[in-house]
């Protein structure tokens, strides 16, 4: 195994070195703001209406088919509903943070997170 290790440091160095310099690509953005900044869809085929900062105009983005709906950061999508009733289920929505992933292509919201604070 002593006599391999010279040889595979040196593929890899070769690899480094080489055509393995692929560019990056964004193919997701998010935002992260207020539950209080933040207009949810009504249904599945609807918009999320956000504002990024105090500063910024409102965007709108689609949800669709392929947006899920999380409760916190572990755990399964939610339907829509559930999701909503839980936002509406928030003590202080200034404490809870609505996360929003979209893909950058389409600009379809592909992840809805509400982020409660735990007590």
């Amino acid at each position: 195994m002593g006599q391999r290790t010279p040889a595979l440091l040196m593929i890899a160095g070769l690899l480094l070195a080489g055509g393995a310099q692929a560019a990056l690509e964004r193919i997701e953005e998010a935002f992260e703001v207020e539950l209080t900044q933040v207009d949810l869809p009504l249904h599945d085929a609807g918009q999320v209406r956000l504002t990024p900062c105090a500063d910024c105009e409102r965007i709108a983005l689609p949800v669709g088919s392929r947006t899920r709906y999380l409760i916190g950061y572990d755990g399964d999508g939610q339907p829509l509903e559930a999701f909503r009733e839980a936002a509406a289920g928030v003590g202080d929505p200034r404490s809870a943070l609505v996360v929003v992933i979209y893909d950058t292509a389409t600009r379809e919201v592909t992840r809805l997170i509400l982020d409660v604070p735990r007590r």
